[in-house]
């Protein structure tokens, strides 16, 4: 029985011994799975914050779009705006200049036949003075003589207002 008892008892050491090397095995194994957790928590942690951070970082930018373009949308309203008040300037003053144009038209025209007017008026008392004077030669070669020196007289006069040459001329023969 000793032979069993010492056979029992080293089976019992050896039994022993293996759970001492197991249970070492398994504390090893579960500190393993303890820092596999400790490692994926703290992984997780990391892309969590890293999320956040994105997540902050995507919320900033998106931010910054919405102000800018707002702010290109302030600005082109304030463009236009400005734009629309220059070119309702430029339409009055187009509008007010094509007056003017229309105004200097009807002027030039008027001028046109007030000389046109002033010519055949002109014209006529030219013929008329002729006439007259062809009158006179026929007359006498005295009074063209006289006719002569109120021309001579009056010539700077007569050039300048040919309506006064005929009035002198009419005087001198009436």
């Amino acid at each position: 029985m000793e032979m069993e008892r010492a056979l029992l008892e080293g089976e019992r050491d050896s039994e022993s011994s293996h759970v001492h090397y197991e249970r070492d095995v398994f504390e090893q194994l579960q500190k393993k799975i303890s820092d596999l957790e400790a490692n994926v928590t703290s992984e997780k942690a990391k892309d969590g914050e890293q999320l956040d951070s994105e997540v902050k970082r995507y919320d900033d930018l998106e931010f910054q779009q919405l102000e800018r373009q707002s702010r290109l949308e302030e600005e082109k309203e304030n463009l236009s705006k400005q734009l629309l008040c220059e070119m309702a300037e430029y339409q009055q003053s187009i509008a007010t200049r094509e007056k003017r144009i229309t105004s200097l038209g009807n002027q030039a025209g008027q001028i046109v036949q007030q000389t046109e007017l002033e010519r055949q008026h002109f014209t006529k008392e030219k013929n008329n003075l002729l006439a007259m004077l062809q009158r006179k030669r026929k007359e006498g070669p005295e009074e063209v003589k006289m006719v002569l020196k109120i021309k001579d007289k009056n010539r700077d006069n007569l050039l300048l207002d040919p309506e006064m040459w005929g009035k002198e001329i009419r005087a001198e023969f009436h």
